[in-house]
């Protein structure tokens, strides 16, 4: 993994110190199409065919996460979605 290091003050306290933090650096972006042909080309299955689970799968994924679940790939890890707020004085 590539990552950057930067120095960077609490927002929500600009008087405690500035502190280290790793940032996470993409070197480039893997097309769908890209993707589904080396897939292909390591299994019997063809391009169209590996497109088409792709798609499917991720349709169910968004579904499954919409209805509340938690989707577990193993060992690609789980997926869930999550909500930040802040306080408020009523609901």
């Amino acid at each position: 993994m590539n990552y950057s290091i930067a120095i960077l003050k609490n927002p929500q306290n600009q008087d405690e110190s500035a502190k280290a933090y790793a940032k996470s650096q993409i070197t480039r972006e893997l097309p769908l199409k890209e993707l589904s042909r080396r897939v292909a080309a390591q299994t019997t299955a063809s391009r169209a065919d590996v497109t088409a689970v792709i798609i499917a799968t991720v349709e169910n994924m968004i579904d499954s996460l919409r209805a509340g679940e938690q989707v577990d790939f193993g060992e690609l890890g789980k997926f869930r979605l999550q909500i930040t707020s802040h306080g408020a004085e009523t609901a």
